[in-house]
């Protein structure tokens, strides 16, 4: 018996979400001289990437992006595409499209040790409560308490972006 899929974020409620996320960074990291936003590569980096637009939308603080590359089958051989030399000293503002288990975040933080980060916020567009992996996000677009059979997945589609629960 093949189980339901059920629509939890639309279109247009994600652009909103985005924009809120965009405003909660702004608002954490306002005294930033400049804000290194990574995506996580797969839909985290659209995530990432349409955030970071949001931020530069309503903030004057420089930002520059970098993308984590992974296959989520071997997260733990997970590399950033820059030398950590040039995030010395930088806010971080990880970007993933869900947290599920936690695995996914918890390899891409450990692409980030480098000593003088001076902080990293984790942002996720939708966080499912049952976690395997130590990893909390900070920004949230919407959190779900779900059975362990269930799975939430991000979905873009000629341009068109939704959020399900399975």
């Amino acid at each position: 018996m093949e189980q339901e899929q059920i629509t939890i974020l639309t279109h247009e409620s994600i652009q909103r979400k985005l924009l809120r996320m965009a405003w909660e960074i702004y608002e954490e990291l306002h005294e930033a001289e400049e804000i290194c936003f990574v995506g996580i590569e797969g839909t985290g980096e659209s995530i990432a990437k349409q955030v970071r637009q949001n931020f530069l939308n309503i903030s004057d603080i420089p930002s520059s992006y970098y993308l984590i590359q992974m296959d989520k089958s071997q997260a733990q051989n997970a590399t950033l595409d820059a030398d950590l030399k040039r995030l010395e000293n930088a806010h971080i503002v990880l970007v993933d499209d869900v947290l599920n288990s936690g695995k996914t975040m918890f390899y891409a933080l450990s692409c980030l040790k480098n000593p003088s980060i001076q902080s990293i916020t984790t942002v996720v567009l939708a966080n499912r409560d049952h976690k395997k992996f130590p990893v909390e996000a900070n920004i949230v677009g919407i959190s779900l308490a779900t059975t362990r059979i269930e799975t939430i997945y991000f979905v873009e589609e000629n341009g068109k972006m939704k959020v399900n629960l399975q």
